[in-house]
């Protein structure tokens, strides 16, 4: 993939087609046509050659910005942003004012006027410095205050504390689960157009099919004439004819579907004409060798976006344990306050402000059996201990999924292993095939055979190898370190 892995290994290469074709009759040529032109109506969006289509890195940067799940994604991290505001606009200087006209006692009018600036401290204490004026019958009073009011018990979640580390580590982890999200979705891209590869391929090898039955229908029908070959013969040939046909119309049809996911996964319509090149190169990083099971392991529990949230989880709910189980009694606040007061037939008067007064409060808001406290605390236990089996059961599951990825990815390549084996064999038969097609020992529709056997064994090479890529990438999605393996270089 240009500019997205280390590209060491060797291209993918069109196996399938650079094998001397043996075309006994002229008739396959027109058949041939048809074949392309029918990739070309069927809009499956492929790069023609000499063309520019769509390479994987260009696809990861459309899909970046356009894919509709990823921008989702974004916009639950901007909320995690706002709420975080929400949390820190708690412990901010506030400014509250009020003007009124009202009656008092049923019998006096007169008016009201206040403006007070007011902070929370993350201790639970408020501090708050106003002015008040009241003017009724006559008679105004003003008065500058000064107030200090805080918990008589220290409690982080009732001042606001806890909830304000709650949003921030909420925030950090929608930060990361973004860049998470960014990385499986350059996944999803790569998966999807090492599938497309495979499809069309295997639409190559399919062709081939067809060229062989198209030549064996040929040599019955010449068979037929000179009275050699039944009617049944013929029947079958045409049969198998139209079957290879048909499997091919299918092939391209499986490529569509395909293409379109692809579309989809970049945020584009199906309908849009999208080129793709699917002429990808694989990375080195199936040949790679492995780190042992256990350090996999660990590198997954240590990178693991779910993990590092759970153990945030665990870690908030152990706080919030822990501090309910320290409190003593009721919230109880206590307060002072100073003043200085004036008072006047009118608030000109009143402004002289000449007497001083403190003052000292106590406030207290709960039921006498204390059911609120003893309630919240026995749910703060049970919340620890949920998330805690959570945690553990997470960690078995990302152990149990490493597990699983590697033993995959083993077998896939034993799966190369043989595939690799069995096309050097079809290379070297149909090298033996050729020769004594040369000599005269082979006939056209022998050498034919073996030409599409070579072109089948590349074929299962060629998915297999592709098959082990996909292991890998699963193998590197489970670990976490996707982006680092396969060097992917994109913009969140």
């Amino acid at each position: 993939m240009r500019g997205t892995v280390t590209d060491r290994a060797p291209p993918i290469s069109h196996e399938t087609s650079a094998i001397p074709i043996i075309d006994p009759s002229n008739r396959m040529k027109p058949w041939l046509a048809l074949v392309r032109s029918l990739l070309v109506m069927a809009g499956l969006g492929i790069a023609p050659a000499g063309a520019e289509g769509l390479n994987v890195t260009q696809a990861i940067e459309i899909a970046i910005q356009s894919n509709h799940e990823y921008r989702q994604l974004l916009d639950g991290a901007r909320v995690a942003e706002l709420d975080l505001e929400l949390a820190r606009a708690v412990f901010r200087t506030k400014i509250s004012s009020s003007v009124s006209s009202e009656s008092r006692l049923g019998s006096e009018f007169g008016s009201r006027y206040s403006v007070s600036l007011s902070r929370k401290l993350q201790s639970g204490s408020r501090l708050e410095a106003g002015f008040f004026t009241s003017d009724f019958s006559n008679t105004a009073l003003s008065e500058l205050r000064l107030r200090y009011t805080r918990p008589l018990f220290s409690d982080p979640e009732r001042s606001g504390a806890l909830a304000l580390r709650q949003a921030e580590r909420n925030k950090a982890y929608h930060e990361r689960l973004s860049q998470v999200g960014a990385e499986e979705l350059a996944a999803r891209i790569i998966q999807a157009y090492y599938l497309a590869l495979k499809e069309k391929k295997a639409i190559a090898v399919q062709e081939g099919i067809v060229r062989i039955a198209r030549a064996t229908l040929d040599a019955v029908e010449a068979r037929r004439a000179r009275g050699m070959a039944s009617a049944i013969e013929l029947g079958k040939a045409k049969l198998e004819l139209t079957t290879a046909m048909q499997a091919e119309r299918e092939r391209v049809s499986r490529l569509q579907d395909k293409l379109d996911k692809l579309k989809i996964l970049l945020g584009k319509d199906v309908d849009e004409d999208v080129n793709f090149d699917l002429d990808l190169q694989l990375s080195s990083a199936d040949g790679a060798g492995e780190a042992d099971l256990e350090r996999l392991q660990t590198q997954a529990l240590q990178n693991r976006t779910e993990l590092i949230a759970s153990r945030e989880r665990v870690e908030d709910r152990y706080e919030r344990m822990t501090i309910l189980a320290k409190r003593h009694g009721a919230p109880i606040d206590i307060s002072l306050q100073y003043s200085l007061v004036g008072q006047g037939s009118n608030f000109n008067d009143s402004l002289g402000i000449d007497d001083q007064r403190v003052g000292f409060g106590l406030s207290v808001d709960t039921d006498l059996g204390l059911t609120r406290q003893q309630v919240d605390t026995q749910r703060a236990i049970l919340d620890y201990r949920h998330s805690t089996l959570s945690l553990d059961r997470l960690k078995k599951q990302i152990r149990l999924e490493v597990r699983n990825a590697l033993r995959d990815l083993e077998r896939r390549r034993d799966s190369l292993d043989i595939a690799s084996a069995q096309a050097t064999f079809a290379e070297r038969r149909f090298e033996l095939m050729r020769i004594r097609y040369a000599k005269g020992l082979e006939d056209a529709l022998e050498l034919l055979r073996a030409q599409q056997e070579l072109a089948q064994a590349r074929h299962q090479r060629l998915v297999a190898r592709v098959d082990t890529l996909l292991a890998r990438l699963a193998l590197d999605m489970t670990t976490g370190r996707l982006k680092d393996q396969w060097h992917l270089q994109f913009t969140p």
